[in-house]
């Protein structure tokens, strides 16, 4: 099975109802760590991204990431909302001209959205932010053979997603306003690390309904 631009929208609509249904969860999270916004930022945001992909002809993946990148700036226009769309921007720049993706696709794909996040926020892996749930789903798929089946390495890059977020746990914030409480942010699970493994969790859940994938 491989994403074209049907089953990348199907995508941002996992995204857009997982985001909805954490809301709570993430306002909880960003509470004791920032400012309380993430959960409303991302619900708002990525339900806007799917209003617009969904509205779309678009059959170039570039393009309909650039859309989805540039919708998410103007909606969410909190930190996660920025970095996530500088990363999903960046992505479209690798992805142009593609219609369809399979495993190493995939992997090219969240890989770029991974560097714009590392390029605009200047954080590093264990630094208690985003990228700490984000880099090791990342690192799944690139291990991935490219003959892998396209719905057991997303699983397996959620999974490596979920973990990477719970240990945030132990680390210590160097940015954001976490990094104000030094040793006693060790405590805290980066919210921004949740979302990265709540959007895995989702496309991961996603790809797994489809009638390709039974």
């Amino acid at each position: 099975m491989n994403i074209t631009a049907t089953e990348m929208k199907g995508i941002f609509s996992a995204w857009a109802d997982k985001m909805s249904q954490n809301v709570t969860r993430l306002v909880e999270l960003d509470s004791v760590a920032g400012d309380g916004d993430l959960g409303l930022a991302m619900s708002d945001g990525f339900n806007a991204v799917y209003k617009a992909v969904e509205s779309s002809d678009e059959t170039d993946l570039g393009k309909l990431l650039y859309l989805a990148g540039k919708t998410l700036s103007a909606a969410a226009p909190s930190s996660a909302g920025t970095l996530l769309s500088a990363g999903i921007v960046n992505s479209a720049k690798v992805m142009r001209g593609a219609r369809e993706i399979g495993v190493g696709g995939l992997s090219q794909m969240m890989g770029a959205v991974l560097e714009g996040i590392m390029s605009l926020g200047g954080a590093k892996r264990g630094e208690k932010t985003i990228i700490d749930g984000l880099a090791p789903a990342v690192d799944v798929l690139g291990a991935a053979e490219a003959e892998k089946d396209l719905v057991e390495a997303v699983r397996e890059a959620k999974e490596a997603s979920r973990l990477g977020a719970q240990r945030t746990a132990g680390m210590v914030a160097v940015h954001g306003r976490a990094a104000i409480r030094g040793e006693d942010s060790r405590k805290m699970i980066d919210p921004g690390a949740v979302v990265a493994s709540l959007l895995f969790e989702a496309m991961s859940d996603y790809l797994e309904s489809l009638p390709a994938a039974r």
